[in-house]
Order: C-alpha cells, then structure tokens, then sequence
C-alpha cells in the first residue's frame, strides 16, 4: 500500500493500523534487546494472554461488535424487520472479543487434550496448540462464513462490504488457525519469533479490517461513529 493509498483511508482505520504495527515493533524490540526485564517482557509478549495486546485486541473486537451490532438495529428499524437472526453478527465479534481475555479457545483446547492418547498433546503433531483448532476452530471458520453469506443476502452488502468482511475474517482466522499451527514446529530462535510476528500481526491487523467493515455496514445505515473521522467522509458503500 502507498503513502496516498494510506492518507485516503479513514483516520480511525489508519490509527488502528498504526496501533497495530506499534505492537509489534514493541515486541520486535524487546526480543531484540534480549527480553532484559520480566515484567516487560510478559507486558509486550504478543504470544502471551493478560497483557497489553490482549487489552488491545479485546477492544478493538468490541467496537467491531458495537458498530455492527447497531448496524443491525438500523437495519431492523429502517425496514421494519425483526430477524433475531442478524444479531448473531454482532454477538460473534462480541463473542471473539470475550476470548482475548477470558481465553475460551485456550480451555476448550486444555479440555480436548483428554481425547488424545494419553491425554496429552505431547506425543502428537501438535505439541504446542494441540487440536482445538481441528476440533472447533474450522467448524468456527465455516460457520462464519456461511452466516456471513446469509446476511450479506439480507442485509445487502455491497462488493466491497463483502470484501472487507471477507478479508478481516480470512486474515484474523487465517492467523489465529492457520499461522498458528506453525508454532507446534517452531519452538525456539528467530523462526519462532518469526511465526509469532506473523500470527498475532495478522490477527490484529484482521480486527482492523473488520473494524473497518463495521464502520462502512454502520454508514451503510446512515450512522457514524466518528472516532475522529469527517462524517462527509464517503464511505465504501457508495
């Protein structure tokens, strides 16, 4: 993406953006200094729970929520609709943001450790994630999609509404399950850091883009939340 191409994005859009890259330069100097203080070093972890970029995250997929969710009154209130089934896409981000900091995924995968032989991941392919991402984490990503696709149809999103939505679950999901999977491999040294860059970049850089979703569903409806945008602004929908 080019400088221009950055400038012409909503002013909140690019602050998340920034915020995002800002997260994980922290964490790249850090490792990079040698991880000199504990604290610090638990505080800027990108793969550790309870910390600053689990704050972050747990927000920025709470106003995900926030923006569809009234979206979707909006949307029931201009058409004089009421289907409670279009209140599932805003309890879904409300549910994603839940999990940054109340780890759900990481006690369902505690949990399904006791389907394993032995009941332990340590004598399978997947020593550090386990299977949860097998056993939930696909049914999740199929779920999403196809109830995406169902309100796209009655909400009438345009191309680019779709694509933004498209993309912020694909990147979001694709790191937390896909890039993931790479850490049963890379236990130590710069792959590691690599693969942990890679995924919780993308994860955050995911919420983003469905932030970005929301704010253009919501505009759709002829609502803003400004977060320091222009309300002339136009929007992706036009």
């Amino acid at each position: 993406m080019s400088k221009t191409q950055f400038s012409s994005l909503p002013l909140s859009v690019r602050i998340l953006f920034a915020l995002d890259l800002l997260l994980l330069v922290l964490y790249l100097i850090n490792m990079t200094l040698g991880e000199p203080n504990p604290w610090l070093n638990r505080f800027l972890d990108l793969n550790d729970e309870n910390n600053l970029s689990t704050w972050y995250s747990s927000i920025q997929l709470f106003l995900v929520a926030l923006q569809s969710g009234l979206a979707v009154y909006g949307d029931q209130i201009r058409t004089n609709r009421k289907q409670v089934m279009l209140w599932l896409l805003p309890l879904l981000f409300l549910f994603l943001s839940l999990d940054e900091t109340a780890m759900i995924h990481e006690t369902l995968g505690d949990w399904s450790d006791s389907l394993l032989p032995g009941g332990s991941r340590e004598n399978t392919p997947y020593p550090v994630t386990g299977i949860w991402m097998l056993l939930f984490g696909v049914p999740f990503l199929v779920g999403i999609v196809l109830l995406g696709m169902w309100i796209d149809r009655q909400m009438e999103w345009t191309g680019k509404l779709r694509a933004l939505f498209l993309a912020g679950i694909g990147v979001f999901l694709g790191s937390a399950l896909g890039i993931e999977t790479l850490s049963n491999w890379l236990v130590s040294g710069a792959g590691y850091y690599a693969e942990v860059s890679l995924e919780e970049f993308g994860e955050l850089a995911g919420g983003t883009l469905l932030f970005w979703f929301s704010r253009e569903l919501l505009r759709s409806r002829g609502m803003q939340l400004l977060f320091g945008d222009r309300p002339q602004d136009p929007g992706l929908y036009t």
